[in-house]
Protein backbone atom coordinates (compact mmCIF):
# COMPACT_ATOMS: atom_id res chain seq x y z
CA UNK A 1 0.00 0.00 0.00
CA UNK A 2 3.30 2.66 0.90
CA UNK A 3 6.81 2.43 0.47
CA UNK A 4 8.42 2.53 3.79
CA UNK A 5 11.27 5.00 4.00
CA UNK A 6 12.82 8.41 6.34
CA UNK A 7 10.40 10.77 5.74
CA UNK A 8 6.57 11.10 4.89
CA UNK A 9 5.57 12.16 0.96
CA UNK A 10 5.58 10.93 -2.32
CA UNK A 11 8.42 8.83 -4.46
CA UNK A 12 8.76 7.62 -7.89
CA UNK A 13 9.42 4.29 -8.10
CA UNK A 14 11.70 3.31 -11.40
CA UNK A 15 10.60 -0.07 -12.86
CA UNK A 16 12.92 -2.37 -14.60
CA UNK A 17 11.33 -5.25 -15.73
CA UNK A 18 14.32 -7.37 -16.94
CA UNK A 19 15.53 -6.83 -13.71
CA UNK A 20 13.90 -6.54 -9.83
CA UNK A 21 17.17 -5.48 -8.20
CA UNK A 22 17.03 -2.34 -10.39
CA UNK A 23 13.76 -0.97 -9.13
CA UNK A 24 14.38 2.16 -7.34
CA UNK A 25 12.77 4.58 -5.39
CA UNK A 26 13.81 8.13 -5.86
CA UNK A 27 12.92 11.68 -4.20
CA UNK A 28 12.97 14.50 -6.17
CA UNK A 29 16.33 15.11 -4.17
CA UNK A 30 17.70 11.97 -6.10
CA UNK A 31 20.26 11.74 -8.63
CA UNK A 32 19.97 8.31 -10.15
CA UNK A 33 22.32 8.19 -13.04
CA UNK A 34 21.65 7.70 -16.64
CA UNK A 35 22.09 4.38 -17.34
CA UNK A 36 19.98 3.15 -14.13
CA UNK A 37 17.15 5.84 -15.43
CA UNK A 38 17.47 4.17 -19.48
CA UNK A 39 17.10 0.75 -18.01
CA UNK A 40 13.89 1.65 -16.68
CA UNK A 41 11.25 1.61 -19.27
CA UNK A 42 8.24 3.14 -16.62
CA UNK A 43 7.47 4.82 -13.25
CA UNK A 44 4.75 5.25 -11.09
CA UNK A 45 4.24 7.90 -8.08
CA UNK A 46 3.94 5.77 -4.52
CA UNK A 47 2.95 7.05 -0.91
CA UNK A 48 6.18 7.02 1.60
CA UNK A 49 5.45 6.54 5.10
CA UNK A 50 8.00 6.32 8.11
CA UNK A 51 8.61 3.13 8.81
CA UNK A 52 8.20 3.72 12.81
CA UNK A 53 4.77 4.98 11.76
CA UNK A 54 3.86 2.14 9.70
CA UNK A 55 5.21 -0.02 12.72
CA UNK A 56 2.86 1.26 15.16
CA UNK A 57 -0.36 1.36 13.01
CA UNK A 58 0.39 -2.15 11.93
CA UNK A 59 1.52 -4.04 14.92
CA UNK A 60 -1.66 -4.72 16.13
CA UNK A 61 -1.45 -7.54 18.72
CA UNK A 62 1.28 -8.87 17.01
CA UNK A 63 4.04 -9.99 19.80
CA UNK A 64 6.89 -11.61 17.25
CA UNK A 65 8.22 -9.79 14.97
CA UNK A 66 10.33 -10.81 12.01
CA UNK A 67 11.29 -8.58 9.49
CA UNK A 68 13.88 -8.77 5.93
CA UNK A 69 15.70 -5.58 4.93
CA UNK A 70 16.65 -5.75 1.19
CA UNK A 71 17.05 -1.87 0.50
CA UNK A 72 20.48 -1.57 -1.06
CA UNK A 73 22.66 0.30 1.09
CA UNK A 74 19.88 2.02 3.05
CA UNK A 75 20.17 -0.25 6.09
CA UNK A 76 21.62 2.30 8.60
CA UNK A 77 18.15 4.98 8.07
CA UNK A 78 15.72 1.98 8.52
CA UNK A 79 17.21 0.60 11.33
CA UNK A 80 17.01 4.12 13.11
CA UNK A 81 13.37 3.96 12.43
CA UNK A 82 13.11 0.37 14.08
CA UNK A 83 15.20 1.64 17.01
CA UNK A 84 12.87 4.77 16.93
CA UNK A 85 10.03 2.50 17.22
CA UNK A 86 11.95 0.52 19.81
CA UNK A 87 11.88 2.94 21.62
CA UNK A 88 8.45 4.02 21.57
CA UNK A 89 7.28 0.50 22.44
CA UNK A 90 9.91 0.48 25.32
CA UNK A 91 8.30 3.70 27.12
CA UNK A 92 4.96 2.56 26.45
CA UNK A 93 5.84 -0.87 27.80
CA UNK A 94 4.68 -2.40 24.40
CA UNK A 95 8.22 -4.05 23.52
CA UNK A 96 7.57 -6.80 21.31
CA UNK A 97 8.18 -10.20 23.12
CA UNK A 98 10.60 -11.13 20.11
CA UNK A 99 12.07 -9.39 17.21
CA UNK A 100 14.48 -10.90 14.07
CA UNK A 101 15.70 -8.51 11.69
CA UNK A 102 18.01 -9.60 8.91
CA UNK A 103 19.67 -7.73 6.26
CA UNK A 104 22.95 -8.21 3.59
CA UNK A 105 25.87 -6.33 4.03
CA UNK A 106 27.94 -5.59 1.56
CA UNK A 107 29.10 -2.13 1.20
CA UNK A 108 32.52 -0.81 1.91
CA UNK A 109 32.03 2.86 2.05
CA UNK A 110 33.56 3.51 5.66
CA UNK A 111 30.81 6.41 6.57
CA UNK A 112 28.15 4.01 6.22
CA UNK A 113 29.87 1.26 7.93
CA UNK A 114 30.49 3.89 10.75
CA UNK A 115 26.53 4.76 10.25
CA UNK A 116 25.58 1.55 10.56
CA UNK A 117 27.71 0.45 13.63
CA UNK A 118 26.12 2.84 15.75
CA UNK A 119 22.44 1.88 14.72
CA UNK A 120 23.99 -1.78 15.59
CA UNK A 121 24.97 -0.46 19.05
CA UNK A 122 21.64 0.91 19.84
CA UNK A 123 20.32 -2.36 19.06
CA UNK A 124 22.47 -4.05 21.59
CA UNK A 125 22.51 -1.66 24.44
CA UNK A 126 18.62 -2.57 24.45
CA UNK A 127 19.74 -6.25 24.58
CA UNK A 128 19.72 -7.44 21.33
CA UNK A 129 22.25 -9.92 20.05
CA UNK A 130 24.35 -9.96 16.67
CA UNK A 131 24.65 -12.85 14.33
CA UNK A 132 26.41 -12.93 11.37
CA UNK A 133 26.40 -15.46 8.53
CA UNK A 134 29.22 -14.98 5.66
CA UNK A 135 28.96 -14.67 2.33
CA UNK A 136 30.98 -17.06 0.84
CA UNK A 137 30.45 -21.12 1.75
CA UNK A 138 34.07 -21.16 1.99
CA UNK A 139 34.06 -18.54 5.06
CA UNK A 140 30.94 -19.91 6.78
CA UNK A 141 30.62 -21.56 9.82
CA UNK A 142 27.26 -20.69 9.86
CA UNK A 143 25.59 -18.15 11.72
CA UNK A 144 28.54 -17.12 14.12
CA UNK A 145 27.27 -14.33 17.62
CA UNK A 146 29.13 -11.46 17.74
CA UNK A 147 29.68 -9.91 21.47
CA UNK A 148 27.98 -6.66 22.60
CA UNK A 149 31.05 -4.14 22.30
CA UNK A 150 32.33 -6.11 18.90
CA UNK A 151 29.24 -4.39 16.45
CA UNK A 152 31.84 -3.94 14.12
CA UNK A 153 33.06 -7.49 13.74
CA UNK A 154 29.45 -8.43 12.46
CA UNK A 155 30.34 -6.30 8.95
CA UNK A 156 33.86 -7.52 8.93
CA UNK A 157 32.76 -9.77 6.16
CA UNK A 158 30.01 -9.24 3.25
CA UNK A 159 27.11 -11.96 3.99
CA UNK A 160 24.02 -11.78 5.94
CA UNK A 161 23.75 -9.91 9.98
CA UNK A 162 21.30 -10.81 11.80
CA UNK A 163 19.43 -8.64 15.31
CA UNK A 164 17.59 -10.95 17.51
CA UNK A 165 15.53 -9.16 20.39
CA UNK A 166 13.48 -11.15 23.07
CA UNK A 167 12.29 -10.41 26.06
CA UNK A 168 12.03 -12.04 29.22
CA UNK A 169 8.74 -13.32 28.34
CA UNK A 170 9.22 -15.05 25.40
Amino acid sequence: AHAVSDQNGELTMRINPQYSGGNRLISENSAPSLYFIESCTFAMNVSARRLHEVLIEERGAHQRIALKMDVEGHEPILLAELLTWLEVCRDEKLFPEALLVMFEYNRNAEDDRDRLIKVLKGFTSLGAKLYHLPEKRDESHGRIQIEAGCEAQSLDHHGEVFIELQTDAS
